[in-house]
């Protein structure tokens, strides 16, 4: 089930954009599908909300003024980092009829075998690409681990796919493994340090070169 947002039309004016921020609303644009861009706003927490719930590769049905919704999803959101907060985002329609590619999380499940026994697990490839219809978009793609040990790895031939959803990846892609923990160099003692011999001059004995 899709989510929904309402948005509101503004203007493509800085201070507008500004103002908006200020009161908690994010600018934004809506196009494709063959009509006309659309320049709006939308509330902050109810993005952060759908994106919480919903992920930011799902559907959403976007409320415009006009009273006509629209079937979306994010294509770019803007952030600025220092401040932590979002800049701007970008909607783009999508035909609920028609495949479309985009990425979803690989979610694993389980505690692999191998980090058990000390090892470390190495997450290669964290979002997965995905050719489906927008109704069959998953929010994750679960990948079980548990069985995995040290010196293994499991591919994309490994995730649980579901039905009508097609990876596009290699099947060999390997998306996590466990490698062997990495070896702590040993601190050497002072008994461990071996002493450099005193050179000694067979015709003149020891240190009577600092005699002279």
């Amino acid at each position: 089930m899709s989510a929904t947002l309402k948005a509101e039309t503004r203007n493509n004016k800085k201070s507008t954009k500004t103002q908006l921020r200020n009161q908690g609303r994010i600018p934004g644009i809506v196009y494709g599908g063959g009509e006309n861009n659309e320049l709006i706003s939308i509330d902050q927490a109810d993005l952060l909300q759908v994106l919480r719930n919903q992920g930011k590769s799902s559907v959403i049905q976007l409320q415009l003024a006009n009273g006509q919704p629209a079937n979306v999803m994010i294509y770019e959101m803007q952030k600025d980092h220092f401040k932590d907060r979002l800049l701007h985002i970008d909607f783009k329609r999508v035909n609920m009829n028609e495949p479309i590619e985009t990425s979803v999380p690989v979610t694993l499940i389980g505690e692999a075998e191998g980090v058990k026994q000390g090892g470390v697990l190495q997450f290669q490839t964290r979002e997965i690409e995905i050719r489906c219809l927008p109704t069959h978009i998953p929010d994750s793609i679960p990948l079980y681990v548990s069985g995995l040990s040290i010196g293994e790895s499991l591919c994309v031939s490994d995730l649980e796919i579901p039905e009508g959803v097609e990876v596009q990846h290699e099947l060999d892609e390997v998306i996590v493994s466990v490698t062997a923990p990495r070896l702590q160099p040993v601190e050497e003692t002072p008994e461990d340090i071996i002493q450099e011999p005193e050179v000694v001059d067979a015709k003149n004995g020891p240190g009577m070169d600092e005699a002279k």
